[in-house]
């Protein structure tokens, strides 16, 4: 019966200790790349805008270089380039960069505003399985009382304990996603909780029914609801959790945004316009080049739930403490401390559902 139930587990056949508060239990090297990767984020909008600055005639120079040579003029124009500037000008001004703006600014809006949702609704998902988890867990020690239902009773603790685990595992950053969506929602440990239930046999005759809850038929009904609605939150996280944008998105944001650069650099070339010195030119360049960064950086920020500044990692540790309750109905003792290489939560209470 266990083995239906833990069929194409994603977990490893040795358990990892407790994971950290910070990147869910990663590898050092996992974590250390996840630890790069957060300070590129933090710091390619300071460090790219400098860059802007301090080589912006040097872009302009190439840029104006590159459309001679594509442009192919054999001739030099006599006005130095004036004509040519207000032929251009209107169009980029008016027409161009409207366009583009409004382009980049709704895909912008949608990106952000999805994946922040997206996060939300993970957390949602994960605090619904957590409370869940600690419903049926109480519910399975008033159904199967511990002097005759031995074997059930273990049962179900392990299934619970492997489902705390799977849900730890789905939760953290580096997630084969190909692999999670092959597997599937339905293949989980709730599929040999719901087969424990449904195939369990009637308590013996002789048992004294006094001793057990006062209201032991009515959990035996909603424990079979408590896991269907675990098996539903289930579905609705794994689907979010796999609802993410394609990379034409992602190409199109890119293309938008160099158009802007693109249109900015080339209305700087021009040795007519007097009006406005180097140095606000190099201003100007320096926030169009931030603005974008920190946008890029947002998105990329949004895009794993479980890495960054936006992270909800901290929601999957309350299944930790779950997990740590059900190995002491296990093992009839607590877990020694001492054996977890990573320091464990220390302001978190934890109810026992002890009799």
């Amino acid at each position: 019966m266990m083995s239906d139930g833990l069929s194409g587990c994603l977990l490893s056949d040795v358990e990892h200790d407790t994971p950290s508060k910070s990147y869910g239990g990663m590898t050092n090297e996992d974590a250390n790349s996840v630890t790069l990767y957060d300070m590129m984020l933090l710091f390619a909008p300071i460090v790219l805008p400098c860059l802007a600055f301090l080589t912006f005639d040097t872009d302009v120079q190439m840029l104006h270089n590159f459309m001679e040579i594509v442009a192919n003029n054999a001739w030099v124009s006599v006005d130095g380039g004036l004509s040519r500037t207000a032929a251009l000008l209107p169009l980029m001004t008016g027409i161009v960069l409207p366009c583009v703006s409004f382009a980049l600014g709704t895909l912008t809006a949608t990106t952000i505003s999805t994946l922040r949702q997206r996060q939300v609704q993970l957390r949602s998902e994960l605090n619904t399985e957590a409370c869940l988890i600690r419903n049926v867990l109480s519910a399975v020690e008033a159904i199967f009382p511990a002097d005759v239902c031995e074997c059930e009773r273990l049962q179900a603790a392990l299934l619970l304990r492997q489902y705390c685990s799977r849900v730890i595992i789905e939760s953290r950053s580096g997630i084969n996603m190909a692999k999670l969506e092959l597997q599937g929602a339905a293949n989980s440990e709730l599929d040999g909780l719901t087969r424990l239930l449904h195939h369990s046999e009637q308590l013996p005759a002789d048992y004294d029914r006094g001793r057990q809850p006062r209201f032991v038929g009515t959990t035996e009904f909603v424990t079979q609801m408590y896991i269907e609605k675990l098996q539903f939150s289930r579905s609705s996280r794994l689907a979010v959790l796999e609802t993410t944008f394609p990379t034409v998105h992602w190409l199109a944001l890119v293309l938008l945004g160099s158009s802007i650069i693109f249109s900015f650099l080339l209305a700087a070339d021009q040795e007519t316009v007097l009006f406005l010195a180097k140095t606000q030119l190099r201003f100007l360049f320096s926030i169009l080049i931030g603005a974008l960064t920190a946008t890029g950086c947002i998105c990329a920020d949004l895009n794993d739930p479980f890495r960054g500044a936006f992270r909800i990692t901290p929601t999957t540790e309350q299944l930790v403490l779950i997990r740590e309750i059900i190995s002491q109905e296990l093992m009839g003792e607590d877990e020694n401390p001492s054996s977890h290489s990573e320091p464990r939560l220390e302001t978190a209470v934890v109810s026992r559902y002890m009799a």
